[in-house]
């Protein structure tokens, strides 16, 4: 492992240096937010371009902490499975003691298959999709993106706010039924999330800020290598995912990366469902309304938010300018807050 560090530390290293930066973000060097962009967009490709081994002293205290909420099947790379325990709460705890006794076992057949994929020089693991894993996509604009005229561009813009709104008045629609605010709250929150990207490169070493532009930039690959749909499919793009994952790997590829980023945002909030059921005292009377609570939760996240986070992954693609993205980030936030509005009136 520390060998693995090392290089990818050296990676690091040689790529910041040619960008005429210095090796470590950490030490809040006063950079430009420009600078600070490109070398946290190297640091990510470094991170993603080599070969990770999981460590069983790391996936055993997740196991047995957060082993509930799927947290070290996260860690495997294994959202999907990690959801279901989530939302099972560890499959009511006999899940979680199974995978206790065949932790070891995972671990092993994690790095095993990430040890062939580097002898014979396939992607990574979580990176099947990237045809080749060297190519840097930061200057580059993806084969899908054609050149338009003026009109053209502008109406396709007209069409992507449209497509926004539908969504925004579809989730908030849905939540004020069900008398659920969190998935206004992610979606609130991610949209800030993406309009302050500049701001939020800086703190790339925070935990959560760090897996969120992991899963941001691998999304981002993905597309890039995979036209995504126009905005009005791309609204449905979730349950077609769940419908299509049995029969397509790259279906299924799409729906681990929306689950990780509905992971993000869902999880501070079903942590705190299990939390407050703790503190009632564990009854099992309010049990069933407890998990099916997460359960719905956690779909309106992955139905509705992860949209919203693709749709602004599409729009970067494009090139939208910043003016652009900025008028689809307020008019989010605007029906956001007027479906709270509503909700708590």
């Amino acid at each position: 492992m520390s060998q693995i560090k090392n290089t990818v530390n050296k990676t690091r290293e040689i790529a910041l240096r040619s960008l005429g930066l210095k090796p470590l973000l950490r030490d809040r060097e006063k950079l430009d937010t420009t600078n600070i962009r490109q070398a946290v967009t190297v640091e990510l490709a470094a991170e993603l371009r080599h070969y990770p081994l999981k460590s069983s002293l790391i996936a055993y205290p997740l196991w047995l902490f957060l082993g509930f909420s799927g947290g070290h099947r996260f860690y495997l790379g294994k959202p999907i499975s990690a959801v279901l325990m989530l939302i099972t709460l560890g499959g009511l705890g006999i899940w979680w003691l199974i995978d206790g006794l065949r932790l070891l076992r995972l671990v092993r057949k994690r790095n095993s298959e990430q040890e062939r994929r580097e002898r014979e020089g396939d992607p990574p693991l979580g990176l099947e999709f990237v045809p080749e894993i060297d190519t840097d996509i930061s200057n580059s604009t993806p084969h899908w993106v054609k050149e338009r005229g003026t009109f053209s561009r502008n109406t396709a813009y007209v069409f992507d706010c449209v497509a926004v709104a539908v969504l925004c008045l579809a989730l908030g629609s849905i939540a004020l039924s069900m008398e659920m605010y969190e998935p206004l709250f992610s979606a609130f929150l991610i949209t800030v999330l993406f309009l302050g990207g500049d701001y939020l490169v800086r703190f790339f070493h925070v935990p959560f800020v760090h897996e969120l532009l992991c899963v941001d930039y691998k999304l981002k690959l993905y597309y890039f290598y995979n036209r995504p749909p126009n905005l009005l499919v791309l609204l449905f793009r979730p349950f077609f995912m769940v419908l299509g994952a049995a029969f397509s790997k790259k279906t299924r590829i799409e729906m681990k990366l929306y689950l990780e980023l509905g992971g993000i945002f869902a999880i501070p909030f079903i942590l705190l469902e299990v939390a407050q059921w703790v503190a009632e005292g564990m009854s099992t009377d309010i049990l069933d309304g407890i998990v099916g609570r997460i359960l719905a939760l956690y779909a309106i996240v992955y139905l509705f938010t992860c949209p919203l986070g693709a749709i602004f992954v599409k729009q970067e693609l494009k090139g939208y300018s910043a003016r652009k993205m900025w008028f689809i980030g307020i008019e989010v936030i605007v029906l956001l807050t007027g479906s709270l509005i509503v909700g708590l009136v």
